[in-house]
């Protein structure tokens, strides 16, 4: 469609003649003294007008070239009208829209939905009746390029105080940056269309779980937990691949940060054990500043260590506790050949800090011939065991069979790309997708809280997909594909669940 150019035509529009009486074309005839009609250019010019105001509504902007330009123009009316949201028919960074009733103001937390014809370069303005008003990202700040695409819905809110339209959602040129400084699993709307910080576990401004590659003391600032409100700030050593605990709160110079910790899944490596068969010791990497209840350690026993009876263990010169294996009635001390030479068994603090918990036994020795689930011992092994497979007691003699049930879905796991295409119950979670790309499953109720965390800053490279197995995943429930892919490095996001859909905080 295109409105004529011909070098006849005039620059303005010729003011229309008198009504006449409305008729029909006809080719004339002779016979009859019936005259042809004459085609008038007001004719003309009305039909040239009324084509160009549809493309003027849909912000199509007329081409010599293109012959399906008001089909694509009433499309997008259509679509619009049926959609519940308005066209732009601005230009690039300067978006305007005819809303019905037409405004002439703009009211506190008036809200607006359009299609942006235009991909965004710069900063922008929105003109929705009221005059042209600045278009800023949800933390007030200015738009950047690419943060409103071509054809794409934008839904926002305004904000009387700032005289700005805001976007509600989080657009591209945040989620690198938020990542980066440890807050997205904290961010919320504070109501009037702004991201705010949960105070509950925050000194400034620290998030609930952070990522640095090494020791944090002196790092990072970090928050032992407020009484009632919230847990301690945790922290993910990258180069080390272990937990630390903030045990006292503090910002970069004051903040104690502890490996491992109450409540946390996983175990540090405490290397090959040393010292004597009954009494070994074990030097921790990263070192500990303190023992806490619930920390797990795993080693390997040294050459010629098995434990002829009851052992004890000196973690980082934190003094001999006894290794006790659970039982029926209680923790009980070991017998003897559970610990065995070059294994790699894993112990755990009890709450009183009194006392080592062994986690797993050597299965099917010698020394455990009289082994029965009732001891908490293992006596033999039915079928295979997959690899990260939780095993079970399948009788009272001791043996011990494949539950078929994951690890995975475990509380603060690391996941590879051997876990691809599991379904993951809402926590915390350490990503490492250098081994390949990874797609996880939510799990199938929206309830709870997820948040996901690039382990090896490598997401850039293999991405991480999360699907929202039957949920969509988004801001907007309605206008958001059910996956989210995570294509940004050094990059965190968490999931918090609605009565319809999966939010992305």
């Amino acid at each position: 469609m295109y409105q004529i150019d011909t070098s006849t035509a005039v620059g303005v529009e010729p003011t229309p003649g008198a009504p006449g009486t409305p008729g029909y074309f006809t080719d004339g005839n002779p016979v009859g003294n019936i005259p042809a009609t004459v085609v008038s250019a007001d004719w003309l010019n009305a039909i040239q007008d009324e084509l160009l105001s549809i493309l003027a509504a849909a912000g199509i902007t007329p081409s010599k070239a293109t012959r399906n330009q008001v089909l694509s123009a009433l499309d997008i009316l259509i679509e619009a009208r049926t959609g519940n949201y308005a066209v732009d028919t601005g230009t690039a960074n300067a978006y305007v829209i005819a809303l019905s009733p037409p405004l002439s103001s703009y009211a506190q937390n008036f809200s607006f939905q359009f299609r942006a014809i235009y991909a965004n370069t710069m900063a922008c303005t929105l003109d929705a009746g009221g005059g042209p008003i600045a278009l800023d990202r949800d933390d007030g700040t200015a738009l950047q390029a690419g943060d409103i695409g071509a054809n794409s819905i934008v839904s926002g809110v305004y904000d009387l105080s700032l005289n700005k339209a805001m976007v509600t959602s989080i657009v591209p040129s945040q989620l690198g940056a938020l990542a980066k400084l440890n807050i997205g699993a904290l961010l919320h709307n504070d109501g009037s269309g702004n991201l705010a910080v949960t105070a509950s576990d925050t000194l400034g401004t620290v998030a609930a779980v952070q990522v640095y590659n090494g020791n944090p003391n002196s790092h990072l600032a970090g928050n032992a937990g407020v009484v009632g409100t919230s847990a301690p700030s945790l922290c993910w050593d990258m180069s080390e691949k272990v937990w630390w605990t903030c045990t006292t709160t503090g910002n970069t110079a004051g903040a104690v940060w502890t490996p491992g910790g109450a409540g946390i899944v996983g175990a540090m490596w405490g290397g090959v054990s040393a010292g004597t068969s009954a009494a070994m010791t074990l030097s921790t990497t990263p070192g500990l500043v303190s023992l806490q209840p619930g920390q797990g350690i795993a080693f390997q026993v040294g050459t010629g260590l098995t434990n002829p009876g009851a052992l004890t263990l000196n973690v980082d010169g934190f003094g001999a506790l006894p290794v006790l294996k659970d039982g029926p009635t209680g923790p009980i001390a070991l017998a003897g050949g559970e610990v065995v030479d070059s294994n790699i068994p894993m112990v755990r603090l009890n709450a009183a800090g009194t006392a080592w918990h062994l986690s797993a036994t050597e299965l099917g020795t010698a020394a455990l011939a009289n082994a029965s689930s009732q001891t908490g011992t293992v006596a033999a092994v039915s079928g295979a065991i997959t690899v990260g497979h939780i095993a079970v007691f399948s009788d009272g003699a001791g043996t011990v069979e494949d539950s078929g049930v994951s690890l995975v879905t475990v509380n603060g796991n690391s996941i590879t790309s051997a876990d691809s295409g599991q379904t993951v119950q809402p926590g915390t979670y350490l990503v490492d997708t250098t081994g390949g790309a990874i797609l996880l499953y939510l799990a199938t109720t929206l309830a709870g809280f997820y948040t996901f965390i690039d382990a090896a800053n490598y997401w850039g490279v293999n991405n991480f997909t999360v699907n929202g197995n039957g949920h969509n995943i988004g801001a907007q429930a309605a206008n958001v594909a059910v996956t989210f892919p995570a294509d940004v490095s050094d990059y965190q996001f968490s999931l918090e669940a609605t009565a319809t859909y999966w939010r992305l905080v």
